[in-house]
Formats: C-alpha cells, sequence, structure tokens
C-alpha cells in the first residue's frame, strides 16, 4: 500500500457526508476507511466513524484533518459484538455492507477547498452510490474471532410422529439466534433474584451481543436476497421452497437456535385477517455438531412440552482464515464485484483441453499445457485444483488416479488382492479398477494391477513417483501418450501435477486464472465423489493462502461446482470475485443432490441471492433453453459457459455473438483461427489513444485520439453495463436498506410462484429430485 504525498505546508478540513436510503439498524454505525492516517490506512477496525445526523440514521457526518493531496476512500457499515468470555476483551467490528466499487472514491482537498481550507461541506455523497453505479456487497470475515453460520432447509424438511390429521404443504419458519448463557432466552427466570449482571458459571453478561441478526434468502422466490425475517417467519412450500438462514457470531460455543414453526388459519373477525399460530418449537446447538459442514435432525416440542416430531437442517460453519498471508486484506482494492463489460473472454480448458480422453496438443494441467494457451491468445487458462495427502495444492482434475503395480514373476504365487499391495500407500478411498476385476498387461514377469486410489491418499511425492494412468484407462488398449506419468525425458514443465504455487510461479504472467476448486459432491444417486475428505475450511484456505501470497497483479477468478466452496472462498477474503459452475438438468452429466445444483435457474437464484460474481453454465444445457442467461443478465450477473458443444467454432461464435456471454472455456484455444490475449490488445489500444502531433506552430503537442467505432468494446466507460436510475435506487434502498447486495435491474414477465424446473417438469426448483 503507498502512501499519497502530502502538502505540509497547510492543512485542509475535509468533510465527510453520507446519506443511507432507508437509514440504518439501531445498532448499525457508518464508517469511512481510506488511505489517511485519520481515516485508518484501509484498515476497518481504525476506521473514522461518523455521526448519526436524523433519528432514522439516514444521514451521516464526519470530518478530519489533513495534508494529503489526494484522499481515496470507501463507505461501510458495521456494528460491533462482544464474545463475553473475558472481561477485557474489546468489543469486536463486524462488517455488514461496504462499498465495493473497483476503484474508491477520490478527492483532492487543496484543489476542491478553493483556498478556503475547508472542502466538501456542501457535498453529500450516496452510500452504494458512486460514478452511476451501485456496488455494494456483504462483508467478509475479517477478524479471528468471527464466524459466519449458515442454516438451510429444503425439500420437506419436518417429519411428524403422528401423522396429523391435516398435512400442513404450508407453513412459516423463523430461527432465532441466542445465547445460551442467557435465561432469557428460555423464558425462565432467575427465583434468586440474582441482579449481579453474572450467570451461573461467573461470566459477566455482554454489554453487546455475540451473535447478529439472522437473516433469510428465499432462493426459490422471485426476489432471493438475503433480507430481514417477517415477525411469524417466512412461509415455507414443501417440496418448493429452499432458504438460506445466515448469522455471525463471535463465540460459537456460547451459540444456539431457536426454530419457530407457524401455521396460519382464518380470522374469526371481521375483515379476513390472517392469524398465525406457533405450532412447535425447536433447539439446535452448533458446538454439539461434529463437523462443520452437513446434515442434522432436531426434535420438535409442541406446545404441550411433548416431542411431536424432527425438522432437518443443512449446515455449514465458515471460520475466518488461518493460513498465513503475506499482505493483510484490507479495504484499499476489491474485484469481487467487478467485471469488466468487453467482447467475451476466451478461456482454455485445462491449458489446450482434456488430453486423457480427447485429442489435444498437450498433457492437460501442466505448466507447459497453460504456457501454451497462453501463447496460442488464451485471455484466462481453467485448471483444477485439489490437494494431496502432505496438503499441496496440486493442479489435476480427477479425484482417482490408476496405480501400476507389477506382479510377482512366480506362476505359483496366487494373485495380490487388492489391499496386499497397498504396503506403502494408505487409501481410505481405493478399490481395484474395474469392479476389482484383475486388469493385466501381458508381459512374461507376470504382467501388472492397476489399483484405483484417491489423489487425497498420496502424497506429492508418491504422485511424481508412481506410474499413473487416468481413471478411464481400465483396459490394455489405452495410448500410452496419454499416461498420467509423463516419460523420464520429458522436460519438467510437462510433467503431470504441477503444484498451484507452481503455476502462479511459472505461468505467463500477461494469462488469468480461472481456478477451479475440487471438492467431492453427492450425487443424486447417493455415489460420493471421493468420501472421507478434508474438512472444508481447511482444505480452502490452504488454496486461498497461496493465491492470495503469490497471485500479484495477476486477474484471478474462482470457480467450483460445490455451492457451499463458493461461499466460503467468497467469505474468507475480500480480493477475489467467485462463478458458480452448473452441470444443469437433464444433461450427460450426473445431478447433484445439493438442491442448488439441479437447474441452472437454481444456479442463477443461488448466486443472486448471496451476491457471487456470476454463473459458469453448462454449454448443453444453456443450448435446450436460453432463459438462464437471460435472468442472471436482469440481475446483473457475470455469465460463462463450459461444455463439449464449446468445440465446435459455430457455438462459440453463438454464444458469443447471440447469447453475448460474458466468457466461454473451451479445449484447443487458438488452433482453428489465431487470436490475441483480449488484454495485451487492451493495453496497446490504450497506447494509440494519445500520439504526438505537431501543432501550428511546429511545436509537437499531445493529442487526444478519436475512439473509432470499432473499439468501443475497449473503453473504459462499458458498453452494456447496467445503468442505474437514482430516484428507482433510491426507493430499492427504501425497501431493503438493510442488504449487502448489488441494486439489480428487476426481472420481469414472471409471477411471484415458484418459477423453476426439476427433471424437465413445472415444479418448483427446490423441490426433491428422483432417481
Amino acid at each position: 500500500m503507498q502512501m499519497t504525498p502530502s502538502c505540509p505546508e497547510v492543512k485542509v478540513k475535509l468533510y465527510f457526508t453520507v446519506s443511507v436510503t432507508g437509514g440504518t439498524k439501531p445498532y448499525e454505525k457508518l464508517f469511512v476507511v481510506g488511505n489517511s492516517i485519520e481515516l485508518g490506512t484501509w484498515q476497518p477496525s481504525e476506521a473514522l466513524q461518523l455521526e448519526p445526523c436524523h433519528e432514522n440514521n439516514e444521514l451521516w457526518k464526519g470530518t478530519i484533518t489533513t495534508d494529503l493531496k489526494t484522499v481515496k476512500f470507501r463507505y461501510f457499515i458495521g456494528y460491533y459484538l462482544e464474545s463475553g468470555n473475558d472481561t477485557t476483551t474489546e468489543p469486536i467490528l463486524i462488517i455488514s455492507q461496504w462499498e465495493t466499487f473497483l476503484k474508491p472514491r477520490n478527492v483532492m482537498p487543496h484543489v476542491e477547498s478553493m483556498k478556503s481550507g475547508i472542502c466538501r461541506e456542501n457535498v453529500n455523497d450516496e452510500f452504494g452510490f458512486h460514478a452511476g453505479r451501485s456496488k455494494i456487497s456483504h462483508g467478509w470475515i475479517h477478524h479471528p474471532d468471527q464466524n459466519e453460520i449458515l442454516l438451510r432447509i429444503g425439500g420437506s424438511p419436518i417429519k411428524y410422529f403422528k401423522a396429523p390429521k391435516v398435512l400442513d404443504e404450508t407453513f412459516r419458519i423463523k430461527i432465532i439466534p441466542m445465547d445460551v448463557r442467557n435465561k432469557d432466552n428460555y423464558g425462565g427466570s432467575d427465583d434468586e433474584g440474582d441482579d449481579s449482571g453474572t450467570n451461573d458459571s461467573g461470566i459477566v453478561q455482554n454489554t453487546l451481543p455475540s451473535f447478529s441478526e439472522t437473516d433469510v434468502a428465499p432462493l426459490s422466490k422471485e426476489i432471493p436476497y438475503y433480507k430481514k425475517q417477517h415477525e411469524f417467519g417466512e412461509e415455507f412450500r414443501k417440496n418448493t421452497d429452499y432458504f438460506i438462514f445466515r448469522t455471525t457470531s463471535v463465540s460459537v460455543y456460547n451459540l444456539g437456535f431457536c426454530i419457530e414453526i407457524y401455521v396460519t388459519k382464518p380470522s374469526k373477525e371481521a375483515g379476513g385477517k390472517v392469524e398465525y399460530f406457533k405450532k412447535c418449537t425447536a433447539y439446535a446447538f452448533p458446538s454439539s455438531l461434529a463437523d462443520t459442514c452437513g446434515k442434522t435432525d432436531i426434535p420438535l416440542i409442541g406446545r404441550n412440552g411433548i416431542p411431536c416430531g424432527q425438522i432437518q437442517i443443512d449446515y455449514l460453519f465458515v471460520r475466518p482464515l488461518r493460513k498465513a498471508i503475506n499482505t493483510p486484506l484490507l479495504m484499499e482494492e476489491t474485484f469481487i464485484k467487478h467485471w469488466k463489460k468487453r467482447s467475451t473472454v476466451e478461456v482454455g480448458h485445462r491449458g489446450m483441453g482434456d488430453s486423457y480422453t480427447k485429442l489435444t496438443a498437450a498433457r492437460e494441467n501442466t505448466i507447459h499445457s497453460l504456457n501454451y494457451a497462453a501463447d496460442k491468445g488464451a485471455d484466462y487458462v481453467e485448471f483444477d485444483v485439489q490437494l494431496t495427502k502432505d496438503k499441496h495444492a496440486v493442479v489435476f482434475h480427477d479425484f482417482h488416479v490408476l496405480v501400476s503395480v507389477a506382479k510377482k514373476p512366480s506362476t505359483t504365487t496366487p494373485s495380490l488382492k487388492p489391499a496386499d499391495s497397498q504396503t506403502s500407500i494408505s487409501s481410505n478411498d481405493s478399490h481395484k479398477s474395474s469392479n476389482d476385476s484383475q486388469v493385466s498387461s501381458p508381459s512374461e514377469n507376470g504382467g501388472t494391477d492397476m489399483y484405483e486410489l484417491a489423489v487425497k491418499d498420496l502424497t506429492l511425492k508418491q504422485l511424481k513417483l508412481l506410474h499413473l494412468d487416468h481413471v478411464k484407462h481400465k483396459t490394455i488398449d489405452w495410448d500410452k501418450s496419454k499416461r498420467v506419468t509423463s516419460d523420464p525425458d520429458e522436460c519438467e514443465s510437462k510433467h503431470s501435477f504441477p503444484t498451484l504455487v507452481e503455476a502462479l510461479k511459472t505461468v505467463d504472467t500477461k494469462v488469468g486464472f480461472n481456478i477451479e476448486v475440487k471438492y467431492p459432491i453427492i450425487q443424486i444417486d447417493g455415489v460420493h465423489e471421493c468420501s472421507n475428505y478434508f474438512e472444508r475450511n481447511d482444505f480452502v484456505d490452504i488454496i486461498l493462502a497461496d493465491v492470495l501470497n503469490l497471485a500479484g497483479e495477476r486477474r484471478i477468478v474462482f470457480s467450483s461446482f460445490d455451492p457451499d466452496t463458493c461461499l466460503m472462498i467468497s467469505l474468507k477474503q475480500n480480493k477475489y470475485p467467485v462463478l458458480f459452475l452448473s452441470v444443469g438438468n437433464d444433461t450427460k452429466y450426473m445431478v447433484y443432490r445439493d438442491e442448488r445444483t439441479h437447474s441452472s435457474i437454481n444456479a442463477v437464484n443461488f448466486i443472486a441471492g448471496t451476491a457471487l460474481l456470476g454463473v459458469n453454465f453448462h454449454s448443453e444445457d444453456v443450448l435446450k433453453d436460453p432463459k438462464c442467461i437471460e435472468r442472471a443478465k436482469s440481475f446483473g450477473l457475470v455469465t460463462f459457459v463450459w461444455g463439449d458443444e464449446l468445440n465446435d467454432r459455430k457455438q462459440v461464435e453463438y454464444f458469443k455473438k447471440v447469447l453475448m456471454v460474458d466468457g466461454i472455456i473451451y479445449d484447443r484455444i487458438g488452433e482453428d483461427e489465431s487470436r490475441k490475449n483480449i488484454f495485451t490488445v487492451e493495453k496497446e489500444i490504450k497506447k494509440t489513444l494519445f500520439e504526438r502531433i505537431p501543432d501550428k506552430g511546429g511545436m509537437p503537442s499531445i493529442r487526444k485520439k478519436e475512439k473509432s467505432p470499432q473499439l468501443q468494446k475497449f473503453s473504459s466507460v462499458c458498453l452494456n453495463d447496467p445503468v442505474y436510475d437514482v430516484d428507482e435506487y433510491k426507493s430499492h434502498r427504501k425497501t431493503r436498506a438493510w442488504s449487502p447486495e448489488t441494486t439489480p435491474r428487476h426481472y420481469s414477465g414472471r409471477n411471484s410462484e415458484s418459477i423453476f424446473t426439476i427433471g424437465g417438469s413445472k415444479a418448483a426448483a427446490f423441490g426433491n429430485k428422483e432417481v
């Protein structure tokens, strides 16, 4: 971070005045952070807290005195939580919403003060709205004690022990966080009348809460954004709706949730009002759960105090990034919501393409393949990252490999069992290939057996030394040139399993990285892609640390087929954007069990509701019905496309020129026609915008060249960017001033009912899917 030069001879009083349409919540504060010491030098914990000027907290003001020539700054909304574990613990600042423009606001105090020594006294900024655009994002986890807890319900989550006479096809659900140290949460009273401010364990009661309010994102509704819960919960339709509940806590051990189920009945009074009745209650305690991600069944207690059923909840606990990074995550620079509108970027799939099952010019996911794609003009290269047994992030696509094990030459020795051949390699997810049938190559020395092992069960050294083949090479007639293990005489850059660190250091810096984070998921048929995998937080931390430490100025976009991995990446850092990879519905690939993956429309609503960058669609699914692209654009999302169909150049042109997607990922990039990296082209165009031309006096001068129409797509004011109407924006903020997401252009033409499809039918998208 570079400090701006100062003017020591004079100081200027700089005013900050910002309005928040609809106001902030009563406990929220508004801060300004920037490049001066008075503004915290981009550290949110040291930012300047502004003072409210109105009772409804719609206008906030503050001042500093500075001698800087240029002051850069951003506004953010935050609040304080307190763990209560120690009386000396300071309150912890939580970032609720912050401005995520690519470039922060800036002012030149000495120029704009007009020698009066006062700058911006009458200037009123609008929170989240600058230079005609709205960019607001939910904060990331920036404190070591901060945790994000996500609870999800979908399908038919409630099962009663005794079937009621009338089944509730719809009910209302509300989730309320609580501190288990507070007796008031259970409706009890202290019979001893102790008002000392301590509980039974002697811990001092908090003056501030240890948790935030719980917001809900109804992903199956027309507007899927996070919002405040209704007083009597959100209406949930069985086998139709899918909700995510979000809570921040600084004391997870003492956190609990009260889950209330309501039903509605028409009022007997005139007017036809609806009355709400609490049917049952459940209590969930995160500290009692064995893992940070999974499902749990929680008992439901009826109004008579007797258990009456159970509710199934999916949960995800996101911890802060615990791996060391060279530079702390500040608020100066962010790309999480940035995507410059330009012509479609073209991405090299695994470098030059899938080499183990198709014909390509280079072995996939190697340094050579990535650099080859860069030389062929790829704008980005896409590659897959997973962990080895010794927790190195390596570039490889499949979760399993085939290991060749030589047989003993003796004909009297019985054949080895799969377990017998694993002396130095221990695997929890291994088996003999071809359903444990022997796959041998004829040899006078007895041939070889091939065993399928998980990459996670092999160290980096073993992956480099063993003779490995692709999992689809389970017959003896594969092409030897397509083996995973390279020949000894091949150069190092052509070897499989390069580390992520090596890729960041050695691949051409002009090409961007689309890093697909490979985390195994359960398929809808119940098959797990790779069981007994790493804990999700630890897994993501290792990959993020490598990227944050070594990416430098390289363009980075993360992606994953696992929705929870996408959320984790976005919550653990504030710099790089995330795309969700979608398989779609009824395609050649197996659908996953998670409802968020069941269709392209589901994917759009998931990303819009959680405010990630965009969706990477499956081309096969889009070609059947391109409405998902239309809906994604209505939310202002970035659209990428991947799939075998893109190996046909005609389909590439269709996606580029007709559907106008932002990015396409395909094999053998640059072989059919020569191309040049789009970022290199943009740099060259910028250089030609100014040229030295003699003026009338014969002296050389700099004159800006006029832009030609064909160069408009490279201009800094981007074509096809969403244009926000100020009045519409203010009206929108009033309805959801608490929401951290970017203001969308609402999608029209659909009613408020569920608009999704499952298994080709017009049923709700987040319903149960039959195998």
